[in-house]
Parts: C-alpha cells; structure tokens; sequence
C-alpha cells in the first residue's frame, strides 16, 4: 500500500491515508503530498519546494543588485586586461590612461622620416605611469626622442639599454617627468613614460627613417598599427625565478622565449568604441610624374601641387589594422635605377637602388618546363580566427589550382600539432586535387601556433630529383620565438625556397620578411579578402619567373669600406637591387652584374649624379646592425659583436637591442609622499579577428557579468514559476 499525507483544502484537515481509499471531500479534490521512506524520509515534497524557493529568492536577492551595479564595468569583453580604472563622468568606468596618435610621413624619392606622436591623456586624479607596446616597420632606424608638456620640450638622449632603464627608474621614483623608448623585437617597441599628473596630456615624440618598398613597378609605405598576439611557446619560468614577469604582459616568460612579458602588450575588443585613435598625414615628393596614389585600407584625402601632394585621412582612425600608401610612376617614368647620398662627419654614405632586366616571355616559358614539388603549409591556429582563416584557405584553394599533372604537392596544416594530408608528396592529378581541395574547405582555426614542427615536416625529407622544390607558408606570423625559427629555417632549407604569405590585418612583418630572406625565397602579404586573387597571382609569376642569381657588384677605384647587405639575395621577376654603403672618394660608378638560367647580364650606374638626402647613414647603420644581429643569432651569445652593435648604435643614436633613448626633465613635478600608479596600454585586436582576447598573466578583476546576469534571471523566472504553482495548489 502506498501512503500519503492528505489534506482537503475545504474542511483544512489531513491525515496518512491508503491512497486507494480517500474519504470525501466537497471539492471532489485532495492534495496528496506523496513521500518515499528512502532517501527522503519523512519530509514532505512541499517541504522541499519551500526550501528551493528560499535558495533561489536569497540568490536572486542577494547577487542580482550587485551584478546590476557591475554590468558597466565588465573588462573581459571591453576593456584591458592589466589596466587601471577609474569612475568616469558618465557612469561606470574608463581607463585612467588614455591614447591617441599622430604620425606625419615626409616622403622623399626611397626615403620616409616619419615623426609619431603618442598623447598619454591622464582622466584619474592619480599621477600615473603609461606604458604602451607599440609596432613600428621592421627597418626604422628610431633616431629620436621627445616629451612634450604644454610649451616644454624634453630632449632624450641614447644610453645602452640597463643605463637607460636605470636613469628612467631613478627619475620616475624622484617624480621627474621621464620617458624611455626600448626595442623589443626590430618591429616592436615600448614606451614608458612616467610622472603624469592628474587631468594632464603628456606628448611622446619619436622619430624614425625607412627605406620604402619598389616591387612589381609601384612603391609602398607601411605602418603597422596594431599588433596580433603573439603565441608563447616553452614552459612557462619557474615562480622561483627573477625573471617570470619582467614586462606587463599576459605571458609569462619561458623558456623558449625569456621575454615573453615584454611583447604580449594587454589586448581589447573595440566593441564599436572610439580607441586608440590615431590621424596620419603625408607630404610625397616622389620625384617624377605619378599614374595613381591610393591608400588601401583607409579613406584618404589628396591636395597635388603640380609633382608633390599632401594626404591625409578623411578622419581619425582606430588603430586596428596597417595603413599602407601606394603609388605607381606614369608611364615612362618607372626608375631603373637611383642613387640618393648623405655626408654626414666627413664621410659619405649612399643607399642605391637598381632594378634588374626583366625576363622576357621566351625565358618565363623556359623556366615554366622544370616541374615543381610545392608544398603547402597553412596555420590553422586560433590567431588566424575570423577573416584571416577564410582569406588562408582561399589563397590554399587558389595555389592548388596553378598546379599542373607534372608537378608534385603536399598540404601541412599547423596549430598545436601539425598534420599533413598525404604521406610524402603525390603528383597533382584530377583524384589527388579533389582529396586536397576537400581537406582545404574544411579546415578551422584552433589551438596554438607551434610552427617548428610545421618547418620541420615542410623542410625535410628527401628532395625529389629533377624537381624544383617550392614551400609556400601560409601564416599571420603571430610568434614570439622568432630567432629559433629563423636558425630552423636556415639548418634545413637545403635546395628548397621558402614563400611567405602573410594573412590578416595586423601580420607579423619582421617575421614575414626575415623567414624569406633566409629562405631564398620572397613574401606576399593578404589583407582583406579583395586582394586574394591578385596578390596570389602576383607570386604565382614570380614562382613561375626565372631567378635573378649570381648578384654582385663591382666598384670603381678603391672597394667601399662597408656594403649592407653584404652578400646580394637572388632576386624574383619585379624585386630591385637595394644596398647602402659607405663610399669612398674614389667610388664613381658601379657595375651590377648577375644572371638568368643560362643568360648573363650587367647594368652600370653613374655615381656623379644623385639627389641629397638626411637620413642616409641612419639607415646604412640599422642595416649593419641587422647583418650582425643575424651573426650573433647564428654564433650564440657574443661579447665581441654586442660591443660592435652598441658602439655603431651609439654613434647613430639609433634604438637597438642594446641601446634605448631616454628623455627626462631637470624638476621634480611629484611629491615624494604621492602615489604613482602604473598602467598598461591596450592595443586594439585586429579587425576581423574572432581571436579570443588574452587574458592570462593577469588576475580577473571583475565579473562576467552579462553570464551572471542571465543565471540570475533565469533563477529569478523559476522562482516565480514554483510561487505561482504553489499559490494555486494551495
């Protein structure tokens, strides 16, 4: 028999019945509160419901104001992991430190001095210290320094880099106004700057020379204005360890890259906000009659007065993808050749540029009958996420068909692990492209970018006789272990050429050109998805394009004191000669001699006759500093070519690894009872990418709370379901 304890709600009594036998009640109706001996015993189902209804009424009451409240203040989504907030006038929070950006380019023949300004706006009532991971073009030569506040101007000064940063310690912690500009990578570098008061704007003032890019019959300037996060690959330092956190970043150092820290800058979602704005503009003084100028990736506006322009944007940009300005000569007009010079101490430096003869359709042809072995490599981490990904497999898709029965092919793709689809390379037949194709379409962004194993498989195994062996590396390049790369790409590259392609808004450039370089081979970079087809194309001719080899120069009177680079790439259809040098008196002309297949070929350049430009020396010497960093990387740790790097640095006062320019003033403006707080700057993510915002390093300081909002009103939409039922069985 089963037992209950009945009530009749008209005559208000119970009592432990057989539920087959209920006496009568008015309202033909009774309330059963049914229970079980195991495991509830004898408490009654409406006992039960009373106390969940209590659970829930005590968290929907206690935590639903609160998360209400906290809503505004959401970081993870919003706002930067590692920054300091404060209350702002509108409600909610803001960002005690604020930053905005200009940079003007002075464009000159292949010459840009571009002047970047960084205002550190404080809204606290805190004095604080900013500090801002920024990208720069991984050939500045940084040359200059300033502080800005209100009328004073702060000149810095070049000191090796431990001098640097103790001049600004000691200067920050006597609440001088200070500010220090370090080299983290030759494509990233950091500001500190120290002692802003509250509601001020200091104004850091840099300053760089680059060199522009010729290829294909147009010139481009870029800057980088964001920076993809980088993946840290090791074990993570021990806590033990001095040097577990020696920067801001969301890393922690390991072992494979010991300053992780220092390159992992916090990241946010612009979520639709105004951040990190910056206004570009621009002077070109191109030298000759122009076909086109355009700006591809930012609306810009153009003023011509007869062969110079002006530009600028149509309006403030945020900072989450490169600008990149392009202009083509008019017809007739393309250089063959220019020769720019600086005299600088007594000596004359010089930057030449030579382009070599193109090959006709005969040799295109002759060089289209070797058969290729092409490899395809695609990064299918979590950084590639979003557009990046789509854009890679398009790309994939699109080498995948310049392919010819002849030739030979694989596809690798990388994240945590790398996987290749077939064994060892197959021929291109109709079965194999269809298997391939497939294997491309379906491929999805996950994981890390643990590239080694991803080179290792691309670049090893035996190379096929009579094959002329092609490795095309589809990445954003978004990596912190660059140097161990680079000597993997170097050790095993054999007879193969290594392509780049690099994908995203914000690829890593430094990574990009570098691993082509040591690659024998050259780089193409995709940023949005218009640009697929033809940037694709473009280095399908030049895959296709008899090499350029043998390079070398021969010089009038006595040989130079110190060409940079030393030894001359072979070169791809459309790519110049470019070297600086340091001359001697006698160095009137030169000769450029080299070869394609079997044809030899020379051009002669006059060197009475060039145009006058500043800059020149500062860029021959972070050419030099880049050929002996590449030495070191090689020898390993060397006292002998550090002293040479920072003797060359020093006399350029140019920012390297080991140098940094530091600016402070002569007054205290802090009081030594003040606080000085300090916050890191974050950098907006890149456009496109669906890339989860790194937060690891630092300590959550708020809720999620759009997730605990809903938990609460879903509990809060429960309760009322259970007092309602309640209500109407009693």
């Amino acid at each position: 028999m089963k037992a209950a304890t009945c009530r009749c709600p008209e005559r208000h009594h119970q009592s432990t019945l057989d539920l087959g036998n209920l006496p009568d009640c008015p309202t033909g109706r009774f309330i059963v509160d049914e229970y079980r001996s195991q495991p509830l015993g004898r408490i009654s189902y409406t006992w039960w419901l009373r106390l969940l209804q209590g659970v829930l009424l005590f968290v929907v009451l206690g935590f639903l104001p609160g998360l209400v409240l906290a809503l505004p203040a959401e970081i993870p989504n919003d706002l930067g992991a590692g920054s300091l907030y404060v209350h702002s006038a509108q409600g909610g929070y803001q960002e005690a430190l604020r930053l905005q950006s200009d940079v003007h380019f002075d464009i000159s023949g292949m010459v840009s001095r571009a002047t970047l300004k960084q205002y550190f706006r404080n809204d606290s009532q805190q004095w604080m210290e900013g500090i801002y991971v920024f990208p720069l073009p991984d050939h500045a030569a940084v040359d200059r320094l300033r502080i800005h506040v209100g009328e004073r101007i702060i000149e810095g000064v070049i000191k090796e880099r431990k001098q640097a940063r103790a001049l600004y310690v000691q200067a920050k912690r006597e609440g001088k106004r200070s500010a220090l500009v370090e080299q983290e990578r030759p494509n990233m570098f950091t500001t500190s700057v120290a002692n802003i008061a509250p509601g001020e704007t200091v104004v850091v003032e840099i300053a760089y020379q680059q060199t522009l890019e010729y290829r294909d019959g147009r010139f481009s300037l870029n800057f980088p204005m964001t920076i993809t996060p980088r993946y840290i690959p090791g074990a993570p330092l021990q806590e033990s360890s001095s040097q577990v956190m020696s920067g801001n970043g969301w890393a922690r150092n390991s072992d494979q890259v010991p300053d992780a820290s220092r390159i992992t800058p916090p990241m946010v979602r612009a979520s639709g906000q105004q951040r990190n704005m910056i206004n570009i503009s621009a002077s070109l003084d191109a030298g000759f009659p122009l076909a086109e100028i355009n700006s591809l990736y930012h609306d810009i506006r153009i003023d011509r007065q007869q062969q110079q322009y002006r530009l600028k944007l149509q309006r403030p940009v945020a900072m989450d993808r490169d600008f990149e300005l392009v202009w083509t000569p008019a017809v007739g007009n393309a250089p063959n050749a220019a020769f720019f010079k600086q005299t600088l101490d007594g000596q004359d430096f010089g930057l030449i540029m030579i382009m070599p003869p193109q090959a006709d359709q005969a040799q295109r042809a002759q060089q289209a009958v070797l058969p290729r072995e092409v490899i395809l490599v695609i990064d299918t981490s979590g950084s590639m996420a979003g557009q990046s990904i789509e854009q890679a497999r398009q790309a994939l898709l699109m080498a995948l068909d310049t392919l010819t029965p002849a030739d030979r092919f694989n596809v690798i793709e990388f994240n945590s692990t790398t996987r290749k689809l077939f064994t060892d390379a197959v021929f291109a037949d109709s079965q194999s492209l269809m298997v391939a194709r497939r294997f491309v379409s379906n491929l999805r962004s996950s994981g890390g970018t643990e590239m080694a194993d991803a080179l290792r498989a691309a670049l090893g195994g035996d190379e096929a006789e009579g094959f002329v062996r092609q490795v095309i590396f589809i990445t954003d390049g978004s990596v912190g272990n660059e140097k161990a790369l680079f000597n993997l790409i170097e050790d095993r590259l054999g007879n193969s050429r290594l392509f780049t392609v690099g994908i995203g808004a914000a690829p890593n450039a430094y990574f990009m050109h570098r691993a082509a370089e040591f690659g024998r081979g050259s780089y193409t970079f995709v940023r949005t998805q218009d640009e697929i087809a033809g940037r694709m194309q473009t280095l399908f001719e030049r895959l296709s394009s008899p090499l350029l080899g043998d390079l070398q120069i021969d010089w009038s009177g006595t040989l130079p004191t110190e060409v940079w680079p030393q030894r001359i790439s072979d070169l791809y259809s459309g790519e110049p000669v470019l070297v600086a040098v340091k001359l001697n008196p006698d160095n009137d002309s030169l000769t450029l001699r080299g070869k394609t297949l079997n044809t030899s070929w020379q051009r002669q350049l006059k060197l009475d006759q060039y145009a006058s430009r500043d800059g020149i020396a500062a860029i021959w010497a972070r050419k030099k500093i880049a050929q002996l960093m590449d030495e070191q990387r090689r020898q390993g740790s060397s006292e002998q070519l550090r002293t040479q790097i920072v003797d060359l640095a020093l006399h350029h006062r140019l920012v390297s690894k080991y140098t940094s320019l530091v600016a402070i003033d002569s007054q205290p403006v802090r009081a030594g009872n003040d606080a000085l707080n300090s916050a890191a700057i974050p950098n907006n993510m890149p456009a496109g990418s669906q890339q989860a915002v790194p937060t690891s390093g630092f300590p959550v300081t708020a809720t999620s709370a759009r997730m605990h909002l809903l938990i609460a009103m879903l509990g809060l939409l429960l309760l009322i379901v259970l007092v309602f039922r309640n209500r109407y069985e009693a």
